[in-house]
């Protein structure tokens, strides 16, 4: 078996600094240098290292501590934005929700399926956490006008911007608050409406400012949305032969041609992928309407 790098190493030192000297034979001279001075550099390395270790097992404790703080703060602040708002959504509510959105959504993220009739339930709770989302945007901005309050002022103007510039940089900002909150992973919520911000990891914003209200605000938001969705599901579970029914019906008509072709047989892999993604759009864009539009009519007028 050849050498290993580190042997042939060991071996060009033995060349170079004499043989390795029996137990019975006097360290050289050299080995007498070396020796203590190899055992005090490693020494030396190792307690350096310990402490470092310690250190930041202290500070990660401080910082783990901090954190927990601002967390506490930011909940405290939402529980307290809740009862200016009227929700009836207290801390045991949201913990609550909180849970059942995050078994919701492990569910919900699941592997994409092959089966049409589980891409059209996918698309379906799609379509409710989309409605749920924009319902609970416009809900949070009817309970805050009530309560004569306002969105926190945007950062990023320059002092001498006339009264226009102001309100063009208010409503850009009102758009993209929107969009994130429509758009963004449901997910979210489960952390943010208990005063979690992964992303904010170790550097949580001053408490007050544009983006701490934002967050406290855009928790409240949520917490409406995860409500809402809660009312959407029951309402489909309560519904569910119905419902059934009228997917079944609705799909059947717009598949019909397509299974004829397919039952008569294609010609390529290009054909049958064809039919395959026509299949599969009808079910995305079908089912979701096909509920949606019973569930709605099913809602009280608020």
């Amino acid at each position: 078996m050849p050498d290993s790098f580190w042997d042939r190493i060991r071996g060009l030192f033995r060349r170079h600094l004499g043989p390795e000297p029996s137990p019975s034979e006097q360290p050289s001279p050299l080995a007498q240098l070396l020796q203590p001075l190899d055992f005090l550099r490693h020494q030396a390395l190792v307690e350096q290292v310990q402490a470092s270790q310690a250190f930041d097992q202290q500070a990660s404790a401080e910082e783990q501590e901090r954190i927990s703080q601002e967390q506490l703060a930011l909940r405290a602040d939402i529980l307290e934005f809740h009862a200016r708002l009227s929700t009836q959504l207290g801390e045991n509510d949201l913990e609550r929700m909180a849970e059942i959105l995050r078994q919701h959504c492990r569910e919900f993220r699941a592997p994409r399926p092959d089966e049409l009739n589980e891409i059209a339930m996918l698309s379906v709770m799609a379509r409710l956490h989309k409605e749920s989302l924009e319902w609970a945007w416009h809900e949070f901005e009817k309970r805050l006008e009530q309560a004569g309050l306002e969105w926190p002022e945007p950062t990023g103007l320059t002092p001498h911007a006339d009264e226009a510039e102001v309100a063009e940089h208010r409503r850009l900002h009102r758009l993209q608050l929107h969009q994130r909150f429509v758009e963004g992973p449901f997910l979210r919520f489960a952390d943010l409406m208990l005063g979690v911000v992964p992303i904010w990891r170790t550097l949580y914003p001053q408490r007050g400012g544009a983006v701490w209200r934002e967050s406290v605000y855009e928790a409240v938001a949520g917490a409406l949305a995860c409500r809402r969705l809660a009312q959407l599901e029951a309402l489909a579970e309560r519904d569910r032969d119905e419902l059934e029914k009228r997917i079944a019906t609705g799909l059947s008509e717009q598949l019909g041609p397509l299974r004829q072709r397919l039952a008569a047989g294609v010609s390529s892999v290009m054909e049958a992928r064809n039919l395959s993604d026509q299949a599969i759009s009808i079910c995305q864009r079908s089912a979701p309407d096909i509920v949606w539009n019973h569930l709605r009519r099913q809602l009280e007028p608020s």
